[in-house]
């Protein structure tokens, strides 16, 4: 009779398969696939008839050395992996059905976490680990007024991603042999020559904060793009934590300081190629400026004249006298606000334009002030450039004297109301050397990228500021040393739930005012606190963390809930009767019409109420929790209480 132990029972085996499958609450995108694969029906791919095939030690070749490129093995299961294809070769199994080590059910780990470690290593190596679309394109808040979220693009660079044809292409190699699979791990490695340097210097001796500069520049170096800088001969590239535009034509190299958007309106990263040079341009003023600086000095004349600005409506191309324009007109759409091309012009006199969706581009500058300092993070988005004339002059494919001179005398003449006493006002301006546009032929392909090290003209990394904070952006999984001690977060959780759940409570109850439903939410912040607590890593006050979660979580429930009233044809009680029905609710009539005209503000209005009247916390603390000016936040305060007093009085 043949030894149990050594008894394959399909039956047993698929029962195993499924329990791994159904206890994986995984949820990075190789999980989900290797679940979606098995749960549909799909073949063994590492497990046969004469046992577990010897791709099986193929794929533990390639896991055992992940730890040289930054990573713990036991993300790809590495330790079980081994012991339990140790204890297949030697076929040392338990002859109990019910053993975690009776073979149906080591045959079936093995099965399982091998497909998903072969993922989690091809599709990571091949794309990068962080999907940069998601890392970056949902963490700047569009408009922080607006309790629901809209974020601002900030990543647009042709990347590749694991798509339903490599998941196909991927099993297909599982399902092959150990020279098959060994090819496609090999030729998931990344493509781009930053890696081999980044590796190179994870070997060497490093402090903690090197090394993690290092993995997150190894990480950005697995994206796939397709098109890399070292693949053309000339280049313009900016670097963002570098401060710096450097153009590249073979041996050539000019190199510039930039100015680039500040930390709230931050240059967004693309791939790009630079096809025209206008001279002297005029700039379409965006709303969001014209709404902080010049809206209040609508019908003031001798303003527009001093700014070079005039006012052209959109449907009729005619332009407005200044005196007759409100500040609603000038933030309506019908409107726009232009500044007159030359000196003086913000784009300064020229502007380097490249297809892209954000309206931004490269340009001159009338402030070369912002050249000297440190902190050039300045501006709404765009590029200012330290050497505008030589960057014009690198464009050229032709290094024409006679186009040469054209540019400088078109960069440099005055006209208009800026020709002064000092000019040589006899002489005419030359209009055959002024130039109002150039075609870049051929384009010069241009990358705004992000590294916070980059190789200089000489091939040596050069460690840079992370001035836009991106590096803790990236959430890989990094060597332990680099995630809390679990026992060092159940203790932070522990000290966090009793200090503050009361707090937060209270903050909720006032947002969604019923008991039950505040109960529900507060159970949901604290599962985010737990999950974020590695992430967290003091970069704001505890306090500020945990309110702005309470806050966004009652927000979000408000908004559910709307969603399903909407839906709802019943007429519903006032939020008054709703609280006097409330058994947790102690408060008299007057209480319960304040609660219901707290409950009829914005949400914003609402939730700064709150935490000025009730919590008490200074406009700085509410500033940090809902990203919005004190200015603002002190004025939506005042709005609520006159909202609130004459709600009082017409109910009462």
């Amino acid at each position: 009779m043949a030894d149990p132990a050594y008894h394959v029972d399909a039956d047993l085996l698929s029962e195993g398969l499924r329990h791994e499958v159904m206890a994986d609450t995984d949820r990075e995108t190789p999980d989900i696939q290797a679940r979606r694969h098995y749960l549909d029906g799909g073949p063994l791919v590492w497990v046969t008839l004469n046992g577990v095939s010897a791709k099986a030690d193929t794929l533990l070749t390639y896991l055992a050395t992940v730890d040289s490129i930054g990573f713990s093995v036991e993300k790809f299961c590495y330790s079980s992996l081994r012991d339990d294809l140790k204890r297949a070769r030697r076929l040392d199994f338990a002859p109990y059905k019910h053993s975690r080590n009776n073979i149906n059910k080591v045959y079936a780990r093995l099965e399982y976490r091998l497909t998903k470690a072969f993922l989690r290593y091809a599709e990571g190596m091949r794309f990068g680990f962080v999907n940069p679309y998601d890392a970056f394109n949902r963490l700047d808040v569009r408009d922080s007024t607006n309790a629901y979220k809209s974020y601002r693009s900030l990543y647009d660079v042709p990347t590749k991603r694991p798509d339903a044809k490599f998941v196909a292409e991927a099993f297909r190699v599982m399902s092959s042999d150990g020279a098959a699979v060994g090819a496609f791990l090999s030729a998931s490695h990344p493509e781009n020559p930053l890696y081999a340097q980044f590796c190179r210097r994870l070997r060497q001796p490093l402090s903690a904060p090197e090394r993690r500069r290092v993995l997150c520049n190894m990480e950005r170096s697995r994206w796939r793009h397709g098109d890399y800088p070292q693949l053309h001969k000339k280049r313009v590239v900016v670097n963002i934590p570098s401060l710096h535009l450097v153009a590249t034509d073979g041996y050539e190299h000019l190199s510039m300081r930039i100015g680039l958007g500040s930390l709230k309106t931050k240059t967004p990263l693309l791939t790009s190629w630079i096809k025209r040079m206008d001279f002297n341009p005029q700039w379409i003023i965006p709303k969001s400026i014209v709404k902080t600086s010049v809206r209040h000095n609508a019908g003031n004349t001798a303003y527009f004249e001093s700014h070079d600005y005039f006012i052209r409506q959109r449907s009729t191309g005619k332009v407005v006298d200044p005196a007759n324009v409100t500040a609603d007109m000038l933030m309506s759409t019908d409107y726009l606000v232009i500044q007159r091309g030359g000196e003086g012009n913000s784009l300064g006199r020229i502007i380097f334009r490249f297809d892209n969706d954000y309206s931004i581009y490269l340009h001159d500058t009338s402030n070369r002030n912002v050249f000297s300092r440190n902190n050039r993070s300045v501006s709404h988005g765009c590029i200012r450039v330290e050497k505008p004339y030589d960057l014009a002059v690198f464009m050229l494919a032709d290094k024409n004297e006679a186009l040469m001179k054209k540019i400088e005398y078109s960069m440099t003449v005055k006209y208009g109301r800026h020709r002064t006493e000092d000019d040589d006002l006899n002489t005419p301006i030359n209009r055959r050397m002024m130039l109002r546009s150039l075609k870049v032929e051929p384009q010069v392909p241009l990358f705004i990228t992000y590294y916070t090290l980059y190789p200089d003209a000489n091939g040596t990394l050069i460690g840079y500021d992370d001035i836009y904070g991106y590096d803790p952006v990236m959430k890989q999984d990094t060597p332990p040393a680099q995630q809390m001690d679990i026992a060092e977060k159940r203790k932070l959780f522990e000290q966090i739930v009793p200090q503050y759940s009361e707090k937060l409570y209270w903050a909720i109850r006032r947002i969604v005012l019923c008991h039950d439903d505040a109960n529900d939410v507060l159970q949901n912040v604290f599962i985010k606190v737990w999950k974020g607590i590695d992430d967290f890593q003091n970069r704001s006050k505890l306090s500020t963390w945990l309110y702005r979660i309470a806050v966004n979580e009652a927000l979000d429930f408000l908004r559910r809930q709307r969603n399903v009233a909407s839906l709802d044809t019943v007429d519903n009680m006032s939020v008054a009767d709703q609280l006097e029905a409330d058994q947790y609710f102690d408060g008299d009539r007057a209480q319960a019409l304040l609660q219901e005209a707290i409950a009829s503000l914005p949400d914003v209005q609402r939730v700064v109420f709150n935490l000025r009247y009730y919590d008490e916390l200074k406009y700085t603390e509410i500033s940090q929790m809902l990203d919005t000016s004190e200015g603002a936040l002190k004025a939506s305060y005042h709005i609520a209480v006159k909202k609130i007093t004459a709600y009082m009085k017409e109910h009462q």
